[in-house]
């Protein structure tokens, strides 16, 4: 007879759990969720061309910067920290310094890359990617017979 020794899967979860109540709260919030966050992005399609949004609040238009390359969309925003700030006395500081990057594949037989316009407003970066006139949808009329 062969004993089959199972894995004890409790030390993983009561590692969780002695990581969260012997950490404040907060940090341990932080420390395991904000770090991994993407900046949320909306994509739309119409006939003429796609449309992406990208939240970006608290960020400037100088702290953004939009690159192609190729089939290659990149979304970045570098924000420069505050001498002033680094040297001010905080008891406790929960605004940080985010930078992030989003990449998105271009259907590039459908886009036209060089039409692609883009407006910050509001905290949103409105992106506008135009689409090639041949893939551009054309309704037509279908007759019953």
């Amino acid at each position: 007879m062969k004993v089959i020794k199972r894995q004890n899967e409790a030390p993983l979860f009561d590692q969780l759990f002695d990581g969260f109540f012997r950490d404040e709260p907060l940090h341990w919030m932080n420390r395991n969720f904000v770090n991994h966050r993407q900046e949320s992005v909306n994509i739309l399609e119409n006939d003429a061309q796609f449309e992406i949004e990208l939240l970006a609040p608290g960020y400037r238009k100088e702290d953004l910067h939009i690159e192609v390359d190729g089939d290659l969309l990149t979304l970045k925003a570098e924000r420069k920290e505050n001498k002033e700030e680094k040297e001010s006395n905080y008891l406790r500081r929960e605004f940080r310094i985010h930078n992030f990057e989003r990449q998105f594949r271009l259907p590039e037989d459908r886009v036209n890359a060089e039409g692609i316009t883009a407006r910050f407003e509001d905290g949103i970066l409105h992106l506008s990617v135009p689409k090639k006139e041949e893939t551009k949808k054309a309704s037509r009329l279908i007759e019953i017979n």
